[in-house]
């Protein structure tokens, strides 16, 4: 031991120690060898009861406080480590390593920006949570009981694994299919887990792209494609903008309405792009609808000019439909199973066509068609009869005033009735719609002789019919005989029909008659004569004739 005042002492061991008293600097001071300011490095251990070291300090190696607690601004420690400011505002706590730095530190009252009932730890360097020094950062958590966790910048960004550019950015890949417990997001795709682990690949996710480019694609949940589905709730209104597809394929159905039925709601499907242009399905109750619709009725409606049409190489319509003029057109085939009624709320037949008047209506009237106007009817269809048969039939009537007429409308004039049949079975006919020739010989000719057959001069008529047609050929001959006989006949298309003969007189007489269907084709009628001997035959009109008729019952000339 050494020194002579008491602000300057210490000890000295055998080995060169020296524990120093420094009035000066108010500290004791350790040093490495004899001398009094030796900078030699020096360590100094304090040992515990059990002979152990218990702290260790030394001025270039490890320092270390092997049990207990340590305090640094207060006695109390109730942690390994205890650090304590009673000033607010000032660091309680601050690593730093050049200009990088983080602390602890406890806001006051005064700053208003800060949460002061809140704990702040500030830094002014990016960090990082690593094990080792590289860039691959471990898993930063919250601790149990936390309810937020808050990312903010000036800029109010924050980035998952990537620079942010937005409120939230999300970097890097991660996985796009098969789902397991967890929530997976990747900067092209949000994919379920949770109770959908497990199941089908794909499932329960939002894609951007992934499928198909350029399209924003919903995957619903369910354990196979068949079984996925998605289900939104929007009872204040669901709006799209824009086409849904083209095309659009739709495997299921549609269904518009609840499970209610209530009288007082309207389900409507409309498309168009405005509410003038509009086409509209749904179901219109009585009391919002038109008088004549039933109660829940169905109702197809425009608002406008629509059209329908097929394409192939292109556009073809296939209809139209007029809200002005409450017409429909349509140039394609219409099928159903069931019955349609045009003007008629409660189709009897498979087209039933006016006024809901079905009391004359029978049950054998199915296949056809049925017109009613109140109680007065018309059908034209199929009535089925024994053996397996099924009869065409024209059905009609109400009252034994009822007819059934026939009309002819010729463009620019009134129609005309040209037939009617009475409910007694009489047919009436305003005319036969028929044609007819008459020719005439020359006023005189020589008759042949020897007792052959020869044309009579002019009676012979050629002509064409479109279809089979029923004819009517006469002809008759008068004039002075030569008191012989005259035999006459009457032949179509080469054939003899009828045949007359005139006796030994001085004045000829003979005619006949054919009435008979010839088919479609070029036909020819004519009148023959034979006669024993040549004689003069001079017609005189006052008293004598001769001329050929064909009247044709239809059909043109």
């Amino acid at each position: 031991m050494y020194g002579g005042a008491a602000n300057d002492f210490g000890f000295v061991r055998t080995t060169g120690h020296t524990l120093r008293w420094d009035s000066t600097g108010a500290a004791y001071e350790f040093n490495g060898d004899s001398s009094v300011r030796s900078t030699k490095e020096a360590t100094l251990r304090i040992m515990g009861g059990n002979g152990q070291e218990a702290i260790r300090l030394q001025t270039n190696g490890d320092s270390f406080l092997k049990a207990g607690k340590l305090g640094i601004g207060t006695d109390r420690p109730d942690k390994p480590l205890h650090v304590h400011t009673a000033v607010n505002d000032q660091a309680a706590v601050r690593f730093s390593s050049g200009a990088a730095w983080i602390e602890g530190r406890l806001p006051n009252a005064d700053q208003a920006e800060w949460n002061t009932s809140a704990a702040h730890i500030l830094f002014n360097r990016p960090i990082r949570t690593t094990e080792v020094e590289s860039p691959v950062g471990n898993n930063l958590r919250m601790a149990a009981g936390t309810t937020t966790l808050t990312l903010q910048t000036n800029a109010h960004l924050a980035g998952l694994n990537t620079t942010p550019e937005a409120a939230l950015s999300i970097g890097g890949g991660g996985k796009v299919s098969t789902p397991n417990a967890s929530m997976h997001l990747t900067p092209d795709v949000i994919l379920f887990g949770g109770r959908n682990s497990g199941m089908e690949v794909n499932s329960a996710q939002i894609s951007a792209g992934l499928h198909e480019a350029n399209s924003l694609n919903f995957i619903g949940m369910g354990s196979t494609w068949q079984a996925r589905k998605i289900t939104m709730w929007a009872e204040g209104g669901f709006k799209l903008h824009g086409y849904v597809a083209n095309p659009t394929d739709m495997n299921g159905g549609l269904r518009i309405g609840d499970n209610t039925f209530n009288d007082y709601k309207l389900y409507s499907l409309k498309f168009g792009q405005d509410d003038t242009n509009q086409l509209g399905l749904g179901t219109f109750p009585a009391a919002r609808g038109p008088a004549e619709m039933k109660r829940n009725g169905m109702a197809f409606h425009a608002k406008n000019t629509m059209g329908f049409a097929w394409f192939t190489s292109g556009w073809t319509p296939l209809a139209s439909l007029d809200a002005a003029t409450k017409r429909a057109h349509y140039h394609g085939d219409i099928t159903t199973a069931g019955k349609i009624g045009v003007g008629h709320g409660n189709p009897q037949a498979q087209l039933s066509l006016g006024a809901d008047g079905v009391g004359n209506h029978r049950d054998w009237m199915n296949t056809g068609t049925f017109m009613s106007e109140t109680s007065d009817y018309m059908y034209v269809g199929l009535k089925k009869s024994a053996n397996n048969r099924a009869d065409a039939v024209i059905a009609w009537g109400d009252d034994d005033n009822d007819l059934l007429r026939f009309y002819y409308g010729k463009h620019g004039q009134n129609e005309r009735e040209v037939a009617r049949l009475t409910p007694d079975g009489r047919f009436m006919l305003r005319a036969l719609d028929t044609v007819h020739h008459t020719v005439h010989p020359p006023n005189a000719f020589v008759t042949s002789h020897a007792n052959r057959w020869a044309d009579f001069p002019s009676l012979t008529k050629t002509f064409s019919l479109s279809t089979t047609t029923s004819i009517l050929a006469y002809y008759s001959i008068s004039g002075p005989g030569s008191n012989s006989h005259l035999v006459t006949r009457l032949l179509v298309d080469g054939t003899v029909v009828a045949k007359t003969i005139s006796g030994n007189v001085a004045y000829w007489a003979n005619r006949d008659m054919y009435l008979a269907e010839l088919g479609s084709g070029s036909h020819t009628i004519k009148v023959q004569y034979r006669s024993p001997a040549t004689a003069a035959f001079t017609i005189n009109h006052d008293w004598q004739d001769a001329r050929l008729q064909v009247l044709v019952m239809g059909g043109t000339l």
